[in-house]
This record gives structure tokens, C-alpha cells and sequence, in this order.
């Protein structure tokens, strides 16, 4: 059970190192070829490593159904997301700068308050201490 089980892994990253290989520019898609040759290494590897033909046939297929679904990303779609990403970073910190000054004008006026309360209140402690001495 254990070496069928990796058997059966060995096939799946092999298939998986095949299906990450870039095909070359203007290149046909791997799936649109029944035949195509990415996919046989995977039936190869497949039957090497004790599997049977009609699975291994299976496990080929399967890969070149994922291989023909495959939506990439390409290098546009990648610099039109950071470019949106970056716009909505700056929007970010933008909103962020303009709460934090708006707090920080908030605490200016508290604390000047509290300064004026402060000195009020020694300036009354001052007089009691005062005029209980004179």
C-alpha cells in the first residue's frame, strides 16, 4: 500500500514539474494536441513506476485538462494589480495621515486645557497657602 502510495506521488510531481514547465512563445496550448509530447513523459513515468496503463492514461489526461483550463497570469495582468494596489495603499495612507492629524489637533486642544486647569488650580493653592501664612 505504502509504495503504490508513492508511486503514485512520484507520478503526480513529475506531472506537476511537466505542467509548470514554460512552453516557448507561440507555442499551441498543451491540451489542444492529443498527442502532445509534455504528456507523454507523465504516461512514461507512470508506467515505469508500476501503474497501470489505464490509469496511466488517466493521470496524463487529467493534467492535460488542467493544462488546457489553466487561466495564467500574465505580466499585464500582474503590473495592472500592483498598479491598483498601489493607488489603494495611497488611499490608505492618505486617510490614515488625515485621522491621525485630526486625533492629534484633538489631544493639542485637551492638553491645553488640561495645562490652563493645572495652572488655575496651583495658582488657587497658591493663594490659600499665601493668606494662611499672612
Amino acid at each position: 500500500m505504502r509504495a503504490a502510495y508513492e508511486r503514485l506521488l512520484f507520478v503526480f510531481t513529475a506531472g506537476v514539474k511537466l505542467a509548470l514547465t514554460a512552453a516557448p512563445a507561440g507555442a499551441s496550448l498543451p491540451g489542444s494536441d492529443p498527442e502532445h509530447r509534455s504528456l507523454r513523459p507523465i504516461q512514461t513515468y507512470a508506467k515505469e513506476s508500476g501503474v497501470p496503463e489505464n490509469q496511466a492514461e488517466a493521470i496524463a489526461e487529467a493534467f492535460r485538462a488542467a493544462q488546457v483550463e489553466a487561466d495564467p497570469v500574465t505580466r499585464t495582468d500582474l503590473a495592472a494589480h500592483d498598479t491598483d494596489l498601489r493607488h489603494a495603499l495611497q488611499e490608505t495612507e492618505q486617510r490614515l495621515k488625515a485621522q491621525i492629524d485630526l486625533l492629534r489637533s484633538d489631544l493639542t486642544g485637551k492638553f491645553t486645557l488640561l495645562q490652563w486647569m493645572l495652572g488655575l488650580l496651583l495658582a488657587g493653592v497658591a493663594s490659600i497657602v499665601i493668606r494662611s501664612f499672612f
